[in-house]
């Protein structure tokens, strides 16, 4: 037992400040959302907290490897594995919210664009056209396509961005909890739904359409195409970047103000137009 535990202590002291973050995110994930790790964590002690025992290993592991060397050398070393562990636990903090909020907006988008495409539907029904029903006006197929592909482009960048973040700065771990994961899934399916539903309305609606006469000028006009998954895919990929790019920055300078270099903080969000 006790060659085990020095073998452990050997392993921990040669850990990079990524691979000290993975191993905890690893363990955290085991909590079902970032929000219900954070209430297990105020019940332990301020030392076990992840900003604290890991940037303090991270910290010693750079002196220990460094031991002998110039004491500026070991000081730049030791404060920028500190501030490579903020920046990582800062990022996946950030992401964790970020997704959980929204989420919320994404609810609100979902039943605005459901609200919207039957409204649509409504009024290309036969019984309105003939004065049955009481609703007089509503959104165009246009609207309502606009709407659909917009919510679809937020979301699928929303998704874009947690696997490019992942990718780039954890080896491919997914750093969002499973019950954010599953809060982000559930809007995939939603816009999927939506594009499906608008798609088979619009068939639905040229059926109709076709049965009948040709229509005015701007029945016509308001005849949009259907929606191609590829379409908001590609559109996603701007606000993707603009996603990334942003907490990143948010993260790198949040990092760097905790270990006091605020004019590296004012650097990193520069470019945000936050500074």
């Amino acid at each position: 037992m006790k060659a085990s535990a020095r073998r452990l202590s050997q392993v921990e002291k040669v850990l990079t400040p990524k691979q000290r973050v993975l191993q905890w995110l690893s363990k955290a994930q085991e909590s079902e959302s970032a929000e219900s790790y954070c209430l297990e964590m105020f019940n332990w002690p301020v030392s076990e907290w992840p900003g604290e025992k890991l940037t303090k290993a991270a910290g010693t592991a750079a002196r220990t490897r460094l031991k002998g060397q110039a004491e500026k050398m070991v000081d730049t070393a030791a404060r920028d594995a500190v501030r490579d562990v903020l920046f990582l636990l800062g990022l996946v903090g950030e992401m964790n919210v970020y997704v959980a909020d929204k989420f919320r907006v994404f609810e609100t988008q979902a039943g605005l664009c459901a609200r919207g495409l039957q409204l649509a539907v409504v009024l290309k029904d036969p019984a309105h056209q003939a004065g049955v029903t009481s609703i007089r006006y509503g959104p165009s197929w246009q609207d309502v396509r606009r709407e659909i592909v917009a919510f679809a482009t937020q979301v699928s960048a929303t998704r874009q961005a947690v696997d490019l973040i992942s990718h780039r700065f954890f080896d491919e771990h997914l750093i969002l909890f499973s019950g954010t994961d599953e809060y982000l899934s559930e809007s995939q399916r939603t816009a999927q739904t939506l594009v499906e539903t608008y798609n088979e309305a619009l068939a639905n609606a040229a059926t109709g359409r076709s049965k009948g006469k040709r229509g005015t000028a701007k029945a016509r006009a308001d005849s949009p195409e259907s929606i191609e998954e590829d379409e908001f895919r590609a559109t996603s990929l701007a606000v993707m970047a603009s996603i990334v790019r942003e907490k990143a920055a948010e993260a790198k300078a949040r990092a760097a103000w905790q270990i006091g270099e605020t004019e590296l903080a004012t650097q990193a969000l520069k470019g945000l137009g936050a500074a």
